[in-house]
């Protein structure tokens, strides 16, 4: 077994992943405050990276932002990027999903970090969408959560399930890692027309938002949730809490690896948000529920969100993607022949 560096999650707000029995973990976590173990080794990162390692795969969508501000690629993103278009094969012509959906990403490095270690993958002729939130130090957390979205995307187009595919990335990931703390987060949305089916590790979310309210899909893998759940932590306090970025899973530390796993299916008038901690460590439940009852467009709800974590703070790098049922042309014959029959009514009499 591995030994884990438990950092002090409130000082600088970085994820840790660590590995532990509840009771056990609540010890360890305690012991390591007071002994101040964890301040020291806090500031450490590795400046080793995999990235010249990794395979080549085909197209791969990764950062696609439509109608957004582009983001600034990182340079192991690049390095993925450049190998997976340079192995690309023909566009795959657009699913049902595709033609049902529309969406909007981005991403942010917040008001308090230099590197953005966030990934966003946005492949709507797959129907997939996903986060992932990496972790290691800059150079490592860059190629953890990038290095994960390259397996997820290629494990779906060969046709895995998506909870198939969450393993095959983390062992892509855990083939890669050169560094203890590497690792990262994952949520991933998987479309069949309207259906979706949710996988993820760590504290990225999912959230089912409609006029009516908003409701959280996933369950985070971390030791304020396992408080919360074992009644010694009420979920108010949780947000604020010093070791909020404490995870328990995560991709890149072991296999096998549990993941959760959710299904829903999205209605006209509901939206799919899928985010980094970054986004709900600033802005509650509600005030994500209100930007997205009162944007007019995918693309400014996004930015919207953002611009709110960043004055509520930004102290980690934020993402969103935010997808959303399209109007289907059938709807708009029909209130077309309506019209049509209201004007030929009188000649018709």
């Amino acid at each position: 077994m591995r030994r884990h560096r438990i950092a002090e999650s409130g000082r600088h707000g970085q994820h840790v992943c660590v590995r532990a029995q509840p009771i056990a973990l609540s010890k360890r976590l305690f012991a390591f405050r007071r002994s101040g173990k964890a301040a020291r080794s806090a500031g450490r990162e590795s400046r080793n990276t995999a990235s010249g390692t990794l395979p080549p795969l085909r197209e791969l969508t990764v950062l696609r932002l439509p109608r957004c501000q582009p983001m600034t690629a990182s340079r192991a993103q690049r390095i993925m990027l450049a190998r997976c278009h340079a192995a690309a094969g023909p566009r795959m012509q657009p699913t049902l999903s595709d033609s049902l959906l529309d969406y909007a990403g981005n991403s942010s490095p917040g008001r308090r970090r230099s590197h953005n270690e966030d990934a966003l993958l946005c492949a709507p002729t797959l129907g997939l969408w996903a986060i992932a939130d990496g972790m290691g130090g800059h150079q490592c957390g860059e190629v953890a959560s990038s290095l994960a979205l390259v397996a997820l995307r290629q494990a779906v187009e060969d046709g895995e399930p998506l909870e198939s595919a969450v393993h095959l990335a983390n062992q892509a990931v855990l083939e890669t890692a050169t560094d203890d703390g590497m690792g990262t987060t994952l949520v991933a949305a998987h479309f069949n027309g309207s259906d979706f089916e949710l996988a993820w590790v760590g504290d990225s979310r999912a959230y089912l938002v409609s006029a009516d309210g908003i409701a959280q899909l996933t369950r985070d893998h971390s030791w304020v949730q396992m408080m919360i759940d074992a009644g010694e932590l009420e979920p108010a306090a949780a947000q604020g809490h010093a070791w909020r970025n404490i995870i328990l899973r995560c991709l890149g530390r072991e296999t096998p690896l549990e993941v959760g796993i959710a299904a829903g299916s999205l209605k006209p008038d509901e939206l799919l948000l899928l985010c980094s901690d970054g986004l709900t460590n600033e802005l509650t439940d509600a005030q994500i529920q209100a930007s997205c009852t009162f944007a007019d467009t995918l693309e400014n709800l996004v930015e919207q969100l953002i611009e709110q974590a960043n004055a509520h703070g930004g102290r980690d790098n934020i993402s969103c993607i935010v997808i959303g049922r399209t109007a289907q042309p059938q709807a708009t014959e029909s209130r077309g022949r309506r019209f049509i029959n209201m004007l030929l009514k009188p000649l018709k009499s």
